[in-house]
């Protein structure tokens, strides 16, 4: 016998598990009798719960071990790839960098020879304006050339681009709590722990207490099978 198609199993275990189920539309409960059929209701509700986790789990099983075992030949190509693209990145970041930092060094060396002709410039000019020849030193101060735009010589790459992302760390929480208090920065720069307050809540019961906070119980029913 061919087995069943996994679609096909799951609708067969659904139908045979409806045929099972008889279950009212909505409950009310009046009297203490009503309360203990709805408790007992209640228990074999959570047991159909398991059966049907169990009867689903019988299906999807095989499926999610074999997902499993597909996605774990995929897993050493894409450790292998991901490494690659990080280390080419890297490698490419370390370049444009290093050509930034030549630029950077160029110009500034173009700056300083700038510097260095136009005092030289403006010290012929001084004598010139002593001698009385206007003309002749305004001549060789506007004869200083301007400093020429050194441009990175990066090589464009195909399909490539560099990009920055600003990003914040917050170095000192008392001091941008601080800056909230006084208004130099908005309360929504933080976030309440949730987490540590309600297991805080659990810890101390009623007896928590944290100013601007309100700790309170939820009610729930638990049942089991």
């Amino acid at each position: 016998m061919a087995k069943e198609a996994p679609q096909e199993e799951a609708q067969r275990a659904v139908t045979e598990f409806r045929q099972g189920l008889n279950l009212p539309a909505s409950y009310a409960i009046e009297t203490v009798e009503d309360a203990i059929g709805a408790g007992a209701m209640l228990v074999a509700i959570k047991a159909k719960q398991k059966e049907l986790d169990e009867r689903k789990r019988a299906v999807t099983r095989p499926l999610d071990e074999a997902k499993r075992n597909a996605l774990a030949l995929f897993t050493p190509l894409e450790t292998q790839l991901k490494a690659a693209e990080a280390s080419l990145k890297q490698a490419i970041l370390a370049y444009n960098r290093q050509v930034e930092a030549a630029r950077a060094a160029e110009e500034a060396r173009l700056r300083e020879a700038q510097r260095e002709a136009e005092e030289a410039a403006q010290a012929r000019a001084d004598k010139l304006l002593k001698q009385g020849k206007v003309e002749r030193a305004e001549a060789v101060l506007a004869a200083i050339p301007p400093v020429p735009i050194v441009v990175a010589d990066a090589p464009k790459l195909e399909g490539i681009s560099e990009r920055g992302i600003w990003k914040a760390e917050v170095t000192n929480l008392m001091a941008l709590c601080a800056a909230i208090i006084n208004g130099t920065a908005p309360i929504a720069y933080i976030e309440a722990n949730q987490v540590a307050l309600n297991a805080y809540a659990r810890a101390a019961k009623g007896q928590a207490y944290v100013s601007g906070v309100r700790f309170y119980e939820e009610r729930g029913i638990s049942a089991r099978s």
